[in-house]
């Protein structure tokens, strides 16, 4: 709030959005509620803050603090996210065809959004304004992202036959993989650590 105040701009201020599960998915979910706002393609926090505009987000985070659920920023549950979530995003950099992996960061960061809000999670999905192969993804792990989903679960729970099918059956090589989620651990302490000198 301090830096929309001081003249940041969407795009600013949509790096800080993508790293808190909570800001963004209300964000969204606020779109995706409004009337008569063109929110079929907006996908991403970006894109809804460079839609409202920011003296309208302004308005919007003064009223969201009146109402913020108070929670350890850095618990295990969002560090755990944010790992996930950035994990997919550089693995999708080598298994898709295009520059932007947004969507694939953004499955990863609300797959999560039930142990985070204590919520079902198609209660939470459903009315934000994706696409039906995001939805899928991140409620039935169909699809290409889906797949990429579920093979950052079975990394995280330690399904080592899991791990290695998809792994062969994607074709991503053991080193790639391993770099990508020390590379997502590191980014994900780097943001902690902004975040603790931030407060």
């Amino acid at each position: 709030l301090d830096l929309a105040r001081g003249g940041a701009t969407a795009a600013e201020l949509s790096d800080i959005h993508r790293t808190d599960p909570v800001l963004c998915y209300a964000l969204l979910a606020e779109l995706g509620t409004g009337a008569g706002v063109p929110t079929k393609y907006v996908v991403t926090c970006r894109q809804a803050l460079e839609l409202i505009g920011v003296p309208a987000a302004i308005e919007w985070l003064e009223a969201a603090l009146e109402h913020a659920v108070n929670f350890p920023r850095f618990s295990e549950q969002m560090r755990n996210t944010l790992i996930r979530a950035r994990f997919m995003e550089l693995m999708g950099r080598s298994t898709v065809t295009r520059d932007d992996t947004e969507d694939m960061y953004l499955v990863g960061l609300f797959s999560r959004l039930n142990r985070l809000l204590k919520m079902p999670l198609s209660e939470l999905i459903l009315p934000l304004p994706f696409p039906e192969e995001m939805q899928a993804a991140i409620l039935e792990q169909r699809g290409r992202i889906g797949r990429l989903l579920k093979f950052a679960q079975a990394i995280e729970s330690g399904d080592e036959s899991g791990m290695g099918f998809m792994q062969t059956n994607m074709r991503l090589p053991a080193v790639q993989v391993y770099d990508a989620y020390n590379e997502a651990y590191d980014w994900t302490v780097e943001v902690e650590a902004q975040s603790t000198t931030g407060a």
